[in-house]
């Protein structure tokens, strides 16, 4: 047995240094400023407290009489583990094809046998092999051009009629459709039309579904009182639209799946014509005894009565999907893999929460759902009983990056099936977590405000040495010696290493004599420990110094240290990317990363070879599998793996739905057309077959637009869009780009440079004649030759028009795009007119007079939106916590005090708080990023916030949780297709969603 090292000094005090590096003008910083914009400026506006509050308050507004809970939701539950998790019984799930065969079960896999390809044909299950199954049905998708997948779900046909599976699901990344069945039958997949007069055409059939089961001998009775046939209402209406016979093989195949009989002389279904009022108003007009009886009706029919009573009562991930030639897909921060199962790895995603994958990365599941946050800083499972996790909630990254706080440490004893917020510890943010290897209970954790110690699985925290924890500071990493769990190594951030023998209870420095930093020149510092190697867990390897660039290594435990090669993966923002790590069974082989660097060295640090190649920027993580060959990386565009020691890399982030989004947009020609602007990540554009393309440009993607003549026309700005000359535009859907930051644009702007497009529509020539306007930091630049040329708004004689603050939000009025309004991060707020096009146009409206009695708080404007048939309707929403307006005896607050948006609809005269006017149904105070306006219901609003999203139908007096299938993952934008009528949301950590309203 290894003798345990005795410190030079022994003692219950330890020193901690406050200081840190004075905050450099980097783009990084730039980062930080949004993002912290975005977080609110009022004191205590990322308190724990305040937040969780809000998340108690979020989670208690009940959802609108519409919105009841989905029978998919138990569904959703079981398909989440498609990655095969054993949930049915200790063998595994039992599997079943269509025609009833039994599939093999092999290390998480389905084989993709008897695949089932045709919708619409009855599948006959004459037995199961248990009390329950899942089946499967692989699609190709191409043979089904016109029809909408998404919608298909799965019936049953019973001696009742036909019977919705309600656990039916389409997954569109694997193109399977899923169910989990308890019965033999005759099964049947239904989908609706894609061709929008078809659904149209459905839809309207749906909302006389009652009518539609009516006993056909009872309707007949009722043509002796002089009502027409129900079934030729129905044909009449059939006919209106338009090859509806695409859904099927033959023209008959629909007639009789509706169950009705075209009667004589209404004409073939073929006869064409477009959907028209007067057979609307035909089954409008109809009359239908309330006496008679019903029967169940033909599946395509109650699939859309199903369609809108749950689908459309949900949010839907609908991407971005990892395809061939992604080489990110969304950030992850940390990795863990199970001690005995190198296929078992759990995953940190920045604003995502917890992902689980079996089958060493190939597939993926999400762990978490409605927990209070998704913002995850680090994983740890518990080698001791690898089915115990911890979660920390809060990503430490120095404070300047898209990282949100968090609201502690969660523990899951199930292998993450449900999990459990900890008691609380005074950290909001976290870097790392480590588990003792012989007792699952006992966890330590790396917190900003401290070091985190608790015996009984988090039930109590330690706060003795320090006053809040083992030691307080900003703790930046911690590791756990494998031969002595009473051994543990803590970096503190400007401060330096320390080491404990006895489990935390007493702390001292290691200096090494002189051979490792302290204080401010130590900096942030990673650790990492050795296992099998020559010396065991007495090997350690620190890097740390100015930029990350030092790296040093010790074999006696930490009383002698050695300086290696230096400036090896430097970067100036080390808080953000900078790793170490070292082969568990080889301490010669260490790695080392950062930014654009990846390295390894196999004798022990003093040289090193690069191994980035085919990997993503922004290293966060390493974790080695159960054979060292192994290992698994983590970065700003997910996971890889390699089998060689870093020679060769796959990107394994397959199905993991983490993309982070500064921006989205939709489309309003066709809904099916997406963007999404991402961090560090480009942007992603779905095509109209829904098809997603990657175009990377080496940035974070931060504002995005869609032409709203042509969908293969895009504007995208990436970070610092006119500082670096990073604004972009493409013609053939993201294929190829053109640079167009050279055309007039000048001076700086914001990390978000906002791109907002004339939605006048159709134009000739879009592609050279579109108007936009670019924003620069409080200035604005306008084109109308679609970005070849750009001018500042100025007064005429040289002078720009300026605002107070950076502007970030700019918004058209959709029915007269002469009018504008923008706003700033001063809560400053102006209406431009004619266009906006000079100075003299634009006028603040959130003053009475001065900007002394300006109206709103001094917090940013995140979102506008204006009404599409009434330019003097606008909503404007506020990010920041505990916001609250300034005095002003003309505006109407709400009795709360909290005012995350206000309206106007006289163009900005006068303002109401439309915040809430009942405590139990206002918005919860949480920054609120992005607001929608229903084009049908001017009444109908949406808004965005950091713990879901909200609506009201009485603007703004009470508001309902729209939440229902939405992740608690940060929305930062939502946009509405307003001939769809389809909502989207973009947040910041599980990529986009959608749904119909």
């Amino acid at each position: 047995m290894k003798q345990k090292h005795k410190p030079k000094k022994m003692g219950r005090s330890y020193s901690y240094s406050p200081e840190r590096p004075k905050n450099k003008k980097t783009p990084i910083a730039d980062r930080a400023v949004w993002f912290g914009d975005r977080l609110g400026c009022a004191p205590g506006s990322s308190s724990l407290r305040r937040y969780l509050q809000a998340v108690k308050h979020a989670g208690s507004v009940p959802s609108g009489a519409e919105e009841q809970e989905s029978a998919l939701a138990e569904g959703t539950k079981l398909l989440g583990t498609v990655g095969f998790e054993k949930v049915l019984s200790n063998k595994g799930p039992i599997f079943i094809d269509p025609c009833g065969e039994t599939l093999g079960y092999k290390k998480g896999r389905v084989p993709k046998n008897r695949p089932f390809t045709y919708i619409g044909a009855p599948m006959t299950i004459s037995r199961l092999p248990g009390p329950s199954a899942f089946m499967f049905c692989f699609l190709d998708t191409s043979e089904h051009p016109q029809v909408d997948l998404d919608t298909m779900m799965l019936f049953r046909k019973s001696k009742h009629g036909y019977e919705l599976v309600t656990t039916s699901i389409y997954l569109t990344n694997e193109n399977i459709a899923i169910a989990k069945i308890y019965r033999p039958g005759e099964y049947q997949l239904v989908a609706l039309p894609a061709n929008s007069l078809l659904r149209l055409t459905v839809h309207a059939l749906c909302w006389y579904y009652p009518w539609l089961r009516i006993e056909p001998r009872l309707v007949k009775a009722t043509e002796k009182q002089g009502v027409p046939r129900l079934n030729e209402r129905i044909c009449q209406l059939i006919q209106c639209a338009p090859d509806f016979q695409v859904l099927f093989d033959k023209p008959n195949d629909f007639r009789e799946l509706l169950g009705v009989e075209f009667p004589a002389g209404v004409g073939d279904i073929s006869a064409g014509g477009n959907l028209c009022e007067e057979c609307l108003d035909q089954i409008v007009d109809f009359q239908i005894d309330p006496k008679l009886t019903v029967i169940f009706p033909p599946p395509i029919l109650l699939l859309c009565w199903w369609w809108w009573l749950y689908r459309c009562t949900r949010w839907y991930s609908v991407g971005p999907f990892q395809r061939d030639g992604f080489w990110g897909i969304g950030r992850i921060t940390q990795v863990d893999v199970h001690p005995t199962d190198g296929n078992t790895l759990i995953a940190a995603a920045a604003g995502g929460g917890v992902w689980k994958t079996v089958t060493g990365g190939d597939y993926w599941y999400s762990l978490m759902m409605d927990e209070p946050s998704l913002t995850m800083g680090a994983v740890a499972i518990a080698p001791s009983n690898p089915t115990v996790y911890y979660a920390a909630s809060g990503e430490d990254g120095g404070q300047w990056n898209p990282a949100w706080p968090g609201v502690g440490v969660y523990r899951s004893g199930g292998g993450g099936s449900t999990w459990k917020l900890l008691s609380s510890v005074n950290s909001t943010r976290f870097s790392a977590i480590v588990v003792d290897p012989t007792n699952e209970n006992i966890v330590y954790v790396a917190g900003n405000s401290g070091l985190h110690k608790s015996v009984d699985g988090g039930a109590i925290w330690i706060q003795n040495p320090g006053a809040n924890s083992l030691i307080d500071g900003q703790i930046t990493d911690v590791v756990i010696a494998h031969d002595d769990p009473q051994r543990i190594y803590v970096g503190v951030r400007n401060d330096g290493v320390y080491r404990s023998l006895d489990g935390g209870a007493t702390l001292m420095r290691l200096d090494g004599g002189t051979q490792l930093p302290s204080g401010g020149a130590i900096g942030w510092i990673k650790l990492a420990i050795g296992r099998a190697g020559v010396n065991g867990s007495d090997f350690l390897a620190v890097k740390a110094g100015a930029n990350g660039s030092r790296i040093f290594t010790t074999t006696d435990g930490g009383d002698n240290w050695t300086e290696q090669a230096a400036n090896v993966a430097a970067v100036s923002f080390d808080e953000w990317a900078s790793i170490i790590a070292v082969d568990p069974s080889d301490e010669d082989t260490l790695y080392a990363g950062a930014a654009g660097t990846l390295k390894r060295s196999d004798d022990g640090g003093t040289t090193w070879v690069s191994i980035r190649d085919g990997v993503h920027a922004d290293q966060q993580d390493f974790a080695f599998s159960t054979s060292s060959n192994r290992i698994y990386l983590t970065n700003d565009g997910g996971v890889y793996r390699s089998e060689d020691k870093g020679a060769n890399w796959s990107f394994v982030s397959h199905n993991m739905r983490t993309t982070q989004l500064y921006d989205i947009d939709i489309s309003q020609r066709n809904s099916n057309f997406l963007t999404g602007a991402a961090q560090d990540n480009g942007v992603y554009f779905r095509d109209g077959s829904k098809q997603w393309r990657h175009v990377d440009f080496g940035w974070d993607g931060t504002q995005i637009a869609i032409d709203p003549t042509d969908n293969d026309i895009i504007y995208y700005s990436g970070q610092n869009g006119i500082t670096r000359s990073n604004i972009t535009k493409s013609t053939d859907g993201g294929v190829t780009q053109i640079n167009i930051s050279g055309g007039g644009l000048s001076g700086g702007s914001p990390w978000v440079t906002i791109i907002k497009l004339d939605p006048t529509d159709p134009i000739v020539d879009p592609e050279n004649n579109r108007k936009l306007f670019i924003c620069g930091s409080n200035q604005l630049f306008v084109s109308t030759d679609g970005g070849s040329n750009f001018d500042i708004v100025e007064d005429g004689g040289g002078t720009p028009f300026t605002t107070p603050g950076t502007i970030q939000a700019l918004e058209f009025a959709p029915g007269n795009p002469n009018i504008l309004y923008s706003g700033t991060s001063s809560g400053a707020l102006y209406r431009g007119i004619n266009g906006g096009m000079q100075t003299s146009d634009w006028s603040r409206i959130d003053t009475a007079g001065s900007e002394a009695d300006a109206l709103f708080p001094n917090v940013p404007i995140a979102g506008i939106a204006v009404d599409a048939s009434d330019e003097d309707h606008v909503w404007v929403v506020f990010t920041g916590s505990g916001v609250t307006p300034t005095a002003r005896p003309d505006l109407v607050l709400n009795p709360l005090g909290i005012s995350h948006i206000f309206k106007t609809e006289d163009g900005g005269t006068n303002w109401v708080d439309a915040s809430g006017a009942i405590e139990s149904l206002n918005l919860p105070d949480v920054p609120t990023s992005a607001v929608a306006i229903d084009n049908w219901n001017r009444n109908m609003i949406f808004v965005g916030t950091d713990v879901g999203v909200f609506k009201t139908t009485n603007g703004g007096i009470t508001w309902n949780s729209y939440q229902t299938g939405l992740p608690r993952s940060p929305v930062v934008e939502l946009k509405l297709n307003r001939a769809a009528r389809k909502l989207v949301a973009g947040t910041m950590g599980r990529g986009i969603f959608e749904r119909r309203i």
